[in-house]
């Protein structure tokens, strides 16, 4: 998961933290057929007869169907507490290699008539998503949704809106100290503190 993202859930779990409304994020990985999803460009390129190009053999995701996602996340929402960062199990991961090779089949051509290209790792890009942090998540009363435990004291709001400020003013004049604040910011985790399930 991106440091931005990942800022964003500690702002929203602050913020609802702070003002007790029922602000909470959802953690999931992509959803097949939704916007952006690499699916269509997959498709593009083994109709126009390829190369496909993939970044690494061996890289890994995790994958929903859009009817799944949408009912989870709203799920998610209405059994949230304030400020919990809610994440879907998806199951295994699964290797964008292989979704190619199988959409190859499905569209009616042999996995000889289309090349698949390796291109390489994009700088800040990861081999294997991760969508838990800590491997003590939280089960809550549906089986496909855990909360990522939290502190309310460990970090208050003004620490957030702090850090961000300075990460926002280090932007113009110094980038390096900006990622680095981003990167401090990103890096953050809270412990449990008590659930009512």
């Amino acid at each position: 998961m991106g440091a931005t993202k990942r800022v964003c859930e500690l702002m929203l779990s602050e913020a609802a933290l702070r003002t007790g409304k029922r602000y909470c994020s959802v953690r999931f990985g992509n959803v097949l057929g939704s916007s952006g999803s690499f699916i269509p460009l997959l498709k593009q390129q083994i109709r126009n007869g390829g190369p496909i190009t993939i970044t690494h053999q061996d890289m890994t995701r995790y994958f929903m169907l859009i009817r799944e996602a949408v009912s989870l996340v709203l799920k998610a929402s209405s059994i949230s507490n304030p400020g919990d960062i809610n994440i879907l199990r998806m199951g295994e991961p699964i290797r964008i290699v292989d979704i190619a090779k199988n959409l190859i089949t499905l569209l009616g051509k042999k996995e000889s008539e289309i090349p698949i290209v390796v291109t390489g790792i994009r700088p800040g890009e990861k081999m294997f998503e991760e969508l838990y942090l800590c491997g003590d998540e939280i089960k809550t009363e549906h089986p496909d949704i855990v909360v990522l435990p939290h502190d309310a004291s460990s970090r208050t709001q003004t620490n957030i809106d702090r850090d961000i400020e300075a990460m926002i003013t280090e932007s113009r004049t110094d980038q390096k100290a900006a990622v680095e604040t981003l990167m401090n910011l990103a890096n953050y985790s809270g412990r449990a503190t008590k659930r009512a399930a």
